[in-house]
């Protein structure tokens, strides 16, 4: 535990500087202002570092009163840390950088067009039928072998886990199907296939984060019964993973939405026709 409250802060705060590092500026429609966005986003990096570095060591050599100051401290600079990174300085350094992560009106037209695509969806998927079925038969036996080893004493908080295939592989891939998806006023083949291509991305990561999660859980509660020695630690490697996969979906959807907005924008001002958008 003491590596994960000395490691975790760390990272968390640094990965919005190192995400911003890596992502490309535009060519052409980078702001002026962002060199001094990025200046900001280094400061409060190296601020927020500096603090965890004095702060981590003072509370190990100081225990007892100050336990739940200690257990808390990782979370409270990691989670807290980063969030506050994140939307406060480097999303406005993204934004600055390329167009991709702002919605800005062109100045192709006075009045911007505002388009989208019209296909229904809400009945089709990228996910096959068979592929649904075997994904709720995995489902019923994990929720059965869940619901035993409660019976033997396993924790009854184990049933939550149900929440994960309803909520992600349900609810999240059949969403991600019918969201909004603006389009150029010429509704440019090279955009629909964009978007097409992202929602089959986040419907499968939804679907498969969802499943692995029940899995997951189902895992940890048989577990909980014939090793419980072994308990925390499987718990601790399953919310591990499926924190990094959960990071690892949305930090890569995001870039890829950025890469379908930066097109958007340059489609509407090769059209002369603004930019389009649906609220």
């Amino acid at each position: 535990m003491i590596w994960f409250n000395r490691l975790f802060p760390p990272f968390m705060v640094l990965f919005p500087l190192v995400f911003v590092l890596c992502t490309r500026a535009h060519p052409k429609r980078a702001r002026d202002d962002a060199p001094r966005r990025m200046q900001r986003l280094w400061l409060v990096t190296l601020i927020a570092l500096a603090l965890h570095l004095v702060v981590q060591p003072w509370l190990e050599s100081n225990p007892g009163s100050l336990e739940v100051l200690r257990r808390a401290w990782p979370l409270v600079l990691g989670t807290g840390g980063f969030m506050m990174i994140w939307f406060a300085f480097a999303m406005p350094a993204l934004q600055a950088k390329h167009p991709g992560w702002r919605n800005l009106p062109n100045q192709g037209s006075p009045e911007p067009v505002r388009s989208a695509s019209l296909t229904p969806r809400n009945t089709t998927s990228p996910i096959s039928r068979g592929t649904w079925i075997m994904g709720w038969t995995l489902f019923g036996l994990c929720t059965g072998a869940i619901g035993w080893a409660i019976t033997e004493g396993a924790p009854s908080v184990l049933l939550l886990s149900i929440a994960w295939w309803l909520g992600f592989s349900v609810y999240g891939s059949r969403a991600s199907q019918v969201e909004a998806e603006p389009m150029d006023a010429a509704g440019s083949p090279e955009l629909a296939e964009a978007w097409a291509s992202l929602r089959s991305f986040k419907a499968w990561c939804f679907f498969s984060i969802g499943l692995l999660a029940m899995l997951g859980f189902a895992a940890v509660a048989v577990v909980t019964v014939y090793a419980p020695q072994s308990a925390g630690m499987s718990g601790a490697v399953l919310g591990t993973a499926g924190g990094i996969a959960g990071g690892v979906f949305g930090t890569v959807a995001s870039i890829r939405r950025a890469r379908i907005n930066a097109l958007l924008q340059e489609l509407g001002e090769r059209e002369g026709n603004g930019s389009a958008h649906v609220a």
